[in-house]
């Protein structure tokens, strides 16, 4: 089976469902679940897809079984529901034990319908990977949380609970990488119309993360033309084609029209013209109250605005207000407001709740005297 499937999966509802992997070429391949049986033949270099038709939301555990004629894969508690994916740079990566109140919140993460996957390859790839590591899917817990992202724990959290039943969230992310590096393929411009600025502090704040990842984890992105697609192919192109519900990235101080063009290729390498997207504005260094060193001004925040805008199917996710006062990080661990905003920004644009999913939006404004 290819890496997303595991015991623990969450399968996503009312879609087709692709299930792929490899076997011995030629080999006859069976597929079974939930009432369904798909066949196919494993092809001369022994990989196979099959896709399941919509299913219902099911918490009701099932087996997901694979026959190739002579043996058999059988992957247990696999679960029917809602599955997101949420990616980006190192504030995606953020793990829950480092938030705020991390013990306090690890203590009530007891969530069994919440299944987390995260996607830990070392190193980005100049080629499209097949595979990437993993630990498998985990049930959410105190005991398993603690290492996962912590913006999507607290957002699967708040969705497991609002929809009342199984979410998946796969994770994956790289710092100091910016969305160029991400992007699948030069995107047809019918799925970027419309306009975007990058602003000199957007500039500013990704040359200071790539210093910070230089110095610290490793996790080092050169940004150079050749690395254009190489977070893609080790972090998302093993993923292609899972069924999901939508997409979450954050990646902070990025140019807007480079997230236009990552968010274009995904759909198209999805075969999804619909598929949501929310966008997480930068959170300003140093708190709220307090001049962020790299954003005198807050344009490289609003630029995601005109980015929405003019993006079918995606919402911001405001985070201005979400830096520690004093705390002149890249990284604050302030995530829950976060992860809860991108949920209720999730509930109205993919599922059309009505709901408050956001501040107000100014619509247009006009000069009157010296006002």
């Amino acid at each position: 089976m290819a890496s997303p499937f595991g015991n623990h999966a969450v399968l996503q509802h009312g879609q087709p469902v692709p299930v792929w992997g490899t076997a011995e070429p030629d080999r006859p391949i069976t597929v079974a679940f939930a009432g369904q049986t798909k066949t196919t033949q494993a092809n001369s270099e022994g990989r196979w897809t099959v896709v399941l038709d919509p299913l219902a939301v099911s918490a009701t555990p099932q087996t997901l079984s694979v026959r190739d004629g002579s043996s058999e894969v059988a992957l247990a508690d696999i679960l029917v529901g809602e599955v997101w994916l949420v990616a980006g740079r190192s504030n995606i990566g953020f793990a829950q034990q480092r938030m705020t109140d991390a013990a306090a919140e690890r203590a009530k993460a007891d969530q069994p319908l919440l299944r987390l996957l995260r996607v830990d390859t070392p190193q980005p790839s100049a080629t499209p990977s097949e595979t990437f590591m993993t630990k498998g899917w985990q049930l959410a817990s105190p005991q398993t949380v603690g290492g996962f992202s912590a913006i999507g724990w607290v957002f699967g959290s708040e969705l497991q609970r609002a929809r009342n039943g199984p979410v998946g969230i796969i994770a994956s992310s790289w710092g100091g990488s910016r969305p160029s590096q991400w992007t699948a393929q030069a995107p047809d411009p019918a799925h970027i119309s419309g306009s975007v600025t990058t602003s000199v502090e957007q500039v500013a704040f990704e040359r200071e993360s790539a210093q910070f990842h230089r110095a610290t984890d490793g996790q080092v992105s050169h940004n150079q033309p050749g690395d254009i697609g190489q977070c893609y192919n080790s972090h998302i192109h093993p993923l292609v084609p899972i069924a999901i519900s939508g997409v979450v990235v954050f990646f902070d101080g990025a140019p807007a029209d480079e997230l236009k063009c990552l968010a274009g290729s995904w759909r198209q390498t999805w075969a999804r013209e619909d598929l949501p997207f929310l966008f997480i504005q930068t959170h300003r260094q140093g708190g709220p109250r307090q001049e962020d060193p790299n954003s005198p001004s807050d344009y490289g925040r609003t630029s995601l605005l005109p980015l929405v805008r003019s993006f079918p199917q995606s919402a911001l996710v405001v985070a201005l207000d979400t830096g520690v006062e004093g705390n002149k990080d890249i990284h604050p661990p302030n995530k829950r407001p976060v992860g809860e905003r991108a949920a209720l920004a999730a509930r109205s644009l993919a599922y059309g709740e009505t709901l408050i999913s956001s501040g107000p939006l100014a619509l247009a404004a006009r000069r009157e005297g010296q006002r």
